[in-house]
C-alpha cells in the first residue's frame, strides 16, 4: 500500500515542527544554566528549596538530593511528599528552580494513568510552562 503524498508531507512537517519546538525548549533551558550558581552542599540545597517554595507560596514537603547523575529531575513520592535530584551539569540554581516549580505548580497531580496522556501533558503543558518560569517570564 502506497502512502499518499499529502500524508507524507503532513508527517514530515509535523516532525520538523516538533523538532523545532524541542530545540527551542532545549536552548531556552540551556541559556538559564549559563552563569547560574552551582549548588555545592546538601545544606545549601535545602535552603534553596525553601527559598523557592517561599517565592511560590508553596507548602509541599520536598526532599532534595545532590547526585552524580548529569540531570535534574523531580518526582512525587506519595500524596504529601516529593523529591528532587540535581547533579552533574544540572547541578545549579536554575535546575533547582525548574524542578521546584514542577512540584509547586501541581503538575504531578495532573498526571493520569495513560502514558500517552502523561507524555503529551509533559511536553506540551508542564515543560513549556516550567521553562517559562525558569527563564523568568512567569512566576
Amino acid at each position: 500500500m502506497k502512502i499518499p503524498t499529502n500524508i507524507k508531507k503532513i508527517t514530515r512537517n509535523a516532525g520538523i515542527a516538533f523538532l523545532a519546538y524541542a530545540s527551542l525548549m532545549y536552548v531556552a533551558q540551556g541559556i538559564t544554566h549559563i552563569g547560574s550558581p552551582k549548588v555545592n552542599s546538601q545544606s545549601q540545597l535545602e535552603k534553596l528549596i525553601e527559598k523557592e517554595k517561599e517565592k511560590l507560596n508553596c507548602n509541599k514537603n520536598i526532599t532534595g538530593e545532590i547526585t552524580e547523575h548529569k540531570e535534574a529531575k523531580s518526582s512525587k513520592i506519595d500524596s504529601k511528599h516529593y523529591s528532587l535530584a540535581i547533579g552533574g551539569t544540572g547541578n545549579d540554581e536554575s535546575a533547582l528552580r525548574h524542578e521546584v516549580y514542577h512540584i509547586c505548580d501541581g503538575q504531578f497531580e495532573l498526571m493520569g494513568k495513560s502514558k500517552i496522556y502523561n507524555l503529551i501533558l509533559y511536553f506540551f503543558y508542564a515543560e513549556p510552562k516550567t521553562t517559562l518560569h525558569q527563564i523568568g517570564m512567569i512566576e
